[in-house]
């Protein structure tokens, strides 16, 4: 759980002070932060147990090639297929279904359904999908 924590304060660092320096988000919004706190909260034990599975593997095959496998293949590409890298609007049909089940690219349609109409029944599809997502890995 080492790295669900790195995450979220990584995440915390990210809005708070892109708020504080950009302007970005409102600070008197306590519902808005409680959204943002569960959908990067949810995000980060994803993560955390993508870490877990990423060590398991590790020590299973007892190989130092497996890290780097890892964040030069398998990262890349659900950060390339989940929208990180460039807008999925323009991606087939299929890249944009797997994509929307990579946690980066749930979380990301999270975070946007949020901004854009803070409802938490809006939430219940992605954060279902990158809870399963962190199932799996575990």
């Amino acid at each position: 759980m080492a790295a669900a924590a790195i995450v979220s304060v990584q995440l915390m660092l990210l809005f708070g002070l892109s708020t504080l320096l950009f302007q970005t988000f409102a600070v008197d919004s306590w519902d808005f932060w409680l959204g943002i706190a569960l959908i990067s909260v949810v995000l980060a034990v994803s993560v955390g147990c993508l870490a877990a599975f990423m060590v398991a593997l590790t020590l299973r095959v007892e190989s130092d090639a497996v890290p780097a496998i890892f964040s030069a293949g398998v990262i890349s590409l659900m950060a390339f297929v989940g929208g990180s890298f460039v807008p999925l609007d323009g991606m087939p049909e299929s890249i944009r279904t797997i994509g929307s089940w990579t946690p980066n690219g749930a979380a990301l349609s999270a975070y946007f359904s949020w901004m854009l109409d803070p409802d938490v029944h809006q939430l219940s599809g992605p954060l279902a999908r990158i809870c399963a997502v962190g199932v799996l890995f575990l």
